[in-house]
């Protein structure tokens, strides 16, 4: 089972239901820059041979991928965006970001601009039960990959 800690705040995997309130509704990306980047993204994932996948914001997108490489093996795809929160990361994999190919392991580093940045700030608990359902919705789209 799976264990998300945000800022004091701990969940297990299976309690993704989140509070009305929460910020689990997908949010589409509509910057030019970062809709590219996205599309050449899906082009990506649809490609297939991807052992494992990095999702997440700037932090993921920044993360050396001979890194991955050497802790990890196989063919990595990096897929974070930078500025992502976790709404985004949902529209993702509903645009099928995981679909056609079956990872080993999935990274997931998300959550940050929940809690610092952007209209809206959500609370530790709120960014808690928006990570909780991306790794839900991350298990239902990669049920075999280790998250």
């Amino acid at each position: 089972m799976a264990m998300l800690f945000i800022t004091g705040c701990a969940l297990t995997a299976s309690q993704s239901t989140a509070a009305p309130h929460a910020p689990v509704t997908p949010l589409e990306v509509v910057e030019p820059g970062r809709l590219a980047r996205h599309a050449t993204h899906l082009i990506r994932a649809r490609e297939g041979n991807i052992d494992v996948v990095l999702l997440g914001d700037s932090i993921t997108a920044g993360f050396p991928e001979d890194l991955v490489i050497q802790a990890f093996g196989g063919r990595v795809a990096n897929f974070g965006l930078p500025a992502d929160r976790a709404q985004h990361v949902l529209w993702l994999l509903e645009q099928g970001i995981l679909d056609d190919y079956q990872a080993r392991l999935v990274m997931l580093m998300i959550g940050t601009n929940n809690l610092k940045s952007g209209p809206v700030r959500e609370s530790p608990q709120e960014t808690a039960h928006a990570v909780a359902a991306v790794a839900a919705a991350v298990r239902r789209k990669q049920p075999q990959a280790r998250l």
